[in-house]
């Protein structure tokens, strides 16, 4: 279980770093979805922002279970941006993700000291 958790960690981590630094550089799909959901680029910035920091806050193990609950807010903030585009279906699957990093965070064992 604890190759599956360090697997899941790593591979939420590298989703979050995608998908914050698209936001970052302002990528033009990005833009498309927030401007459809009424959205302007700080808050495009804004989130991308706090995915990396998310991403990168789950390396350290004394800063982990604080960047899964990081992730987990990106990802959901992501996923109302979706529904708020009303792309339900791939709303729904986008949840996934921070169901994951969720579940982590609240079963891991270490905080922040």
């Amino acid at each position: 279980m604890a190759i599956f958790r360090k697997i899941l960690i790593i591979l939420l981590a590298l989703l979050s770093l995608a998908a914050g630094a698209a936001k970052v550089m302002l990528m033009p799909q990005e833009i498309d979805v927030f401007q459809a959901a009424g959205l302007g680029s700080s808050a495009l910035l804004a989130l991308g922002v706090l995915q990396i920091l998310g991403s990168l806050m789950v390396v350290p193990a004394q800063f982990r279970t604080t960047g899964l609950w990081l992730i987990t807010a990106g990802f959901v903030m992501s996923s109302l941006v979706i529904f708020a585009t009303g792309n339900v279906v791939f709303g729904l699957i986008s949840l996934i993700p921070p169901l994951l990093a969720g579940w982590l965070a609240r079963t891991s064992k270490r905080t922040i000291s």
